[in-house]
């Protein structure tokens, strides 16, 4: 999808704007990018779901379901600002086909009758005849049906949002971004751009109430995407994790491996097959959550390429093993890249780590530079023994929503009298944006 979003077509006025009969397309061209706009109304109040089918080079839905809080006034927004990704659709992905993938079905979703809630939908194309884009959803106590056009009104320009990126344009100022520029003439400026580069994009400074010229808002020595992304933290409290560094092994004096493994010159070790792992066992003193880092480049054929290394990270040599952390590092001409995870609960005694290179690339293996294991600390003034931010991660991470009890029936069919049924619609108001290049 960086090939639509990170091209400057895509900020300039599109080629054509139209009123379309529904997110369920089929241009038949090459080359082109689509984005679909519009306010998604329910029908009733209850628990939805919504899919996304699309091929031709990959779709993405997202939405705004209130689930995004305003960091200023903590107000769920259902509005653009508000918008998250919940469906993915990859590029062979057969028309009307929601159950392809995963990947192409969203949580389950509240909705509000009478609410109206912001959606998107981005599709771009490369190999053209096949390509098609489609969403439906699971109105409650109905079956799932291709969302019709009743359920759909349009998203005028918005105020606050002149630019049209996606990004309140007050929010822009404030932090230093150019309210007048959607990316056009600074990528940096959009809803994907990265002028910090900690990871993440401005849409998701603004969602997270940090600071999109610093990479580490609170100033903790931790970036801004790990605080979120891997160790559940504050970003905008500093949390002084205070890591302290268990003793491990030299990297040549591992307690068990899978594959054949060698060092090189630099003190480095070097998967001598194309998939394999390597076990160390560590002692920790004092319970408590510990991250893992690996750094680790590509042994490759062809170094020019930049080399994706698929790594899984499994503890204590379970017999059925299941990792606690995957990450895809990516190395060209043989640069490292770094894995950071964090582990559950780790009671003190004598522990292990398995680091899988889980590769299919006969063209590929991977070379170890280090790994290092921290126990994480941090601030704990209610003392009882554990860092705050810890207990505030944990708490979100186990909350519980009620939803309303829902009754099904279940129903059983001779197969001869099954039919595939699909359903249309004038999607009356939902904005179209076509980008073509053919």
């Amino acid at each position: 999808m960086a090939n639509l979003t990170h091209n400057s077509k895509f900020y300039s006025y599109p080629n054509a704007i139209d009123h379309v009969l529904g997110v369920d397309d089929r241009l038949n061209r090459t080359l082109y990018g689509a984005r679909y706009r519009g306010a998604l109304v329910a029908p009733a109040t209850g628990n939805y779901r919504i899919w996304i089918s699309g091929d031709g080079g990959g779709a993405e839905l997202w939405f705004a379901d209130g689930s995004v809080l305003d960091p200023a006034t903590n107000s769920p927004l259902t509005n653009r600002f508000g918008k998250r990704l919940i469906g993915t659709s990859g590029y062979i992905t057969p028309r009307h086909d929601f159950d392809y993938s995963p990947s192409q079905r969203s949580g389950i979703i509240h909705l509000v009758q009478g609410q109206e809630y912001y959606l998107e939908v981005l599709h771009a194309v490369q190999n053209g005849k096949n390509d098609h884009v489609s969403i439906a959803w699971q109105v409650p106590g109905s079956p799932r049906e291709i969302i019709p056009a009743t359920a759909f009104q349009s998203t005028p320009s918005d105020p606050a949002d002149l630019d049209d990126d996606n990004l309140p344009d007050a929010w822009e100022s404030a932090y230093g971004l150019d309210s007048t520029d959607n990316g056009f003439t600074d990528f940096d400026q959009s809803e994907y751009g990265d002028p910090d580069g900690d990871g993440l994009t401005n849409l998701e400074e603004f969602q997270n109430g940090t600071d999109p010229l610093n990479a580490d808002t609170d100033g903790d020595g931790y970036s801004d995407s790990d605080e979120i992304l891997i160790y559940g933290s504050d970003p905008l409290t500093s949390n002084n994790l205070t890591p302290l560094t268990i003793t491990l092994p030299a990297l040549g004096q591992y307690s068990a491996a899978t594959g054949s493994w060698s060092m090189d010159a630099n003190g480095s070790l070097i998967a001598n097959e194309r998939r394999g792992g390597i076990t160390y066992t560590f002692t920790v003193a004092e319970p408590g959550l510990h991250e893992v880092i690996v750094e680790a480049g590509a042994i490759s054929t062809i170094p020019w390429y930049t080399q994706s290394l698929p790594v899984t990270l499994t503890l204590d040599n379970n017999p059925n093993p299941n990792p606690f952390a995957r990450a895809v590092l990516k190395s060209k001409n043989s640069d490292p890249d770094t894995m950071r995870a964090v582990t559950p609960w780790l009671a003190a005694g004598t522990h292990s780590v398995t680091v899988f290179h889980d590769n299919y690339d006969a063209n590929r293996r991977i070379r170890i530079d280090s790994i290092t294991i921290n126990r994480l600390g941090g601030a704990d003034l209610d003392e009882d023994g554990i860092p705050d931010w810890v207990v505030a991660n944990a708490v979100l991470a186990n909350t519980l929503t009620r939803v309303p009890t829902q009754r099904f029936k279940m129903q059983r069919f001779k197969m001869q009298d099954i039919q595939l049924l699909t359903r249309g619609g004038d999607l009356l108001g939902c904005l179209h944006e076509n980008d073509t290049s053919d």
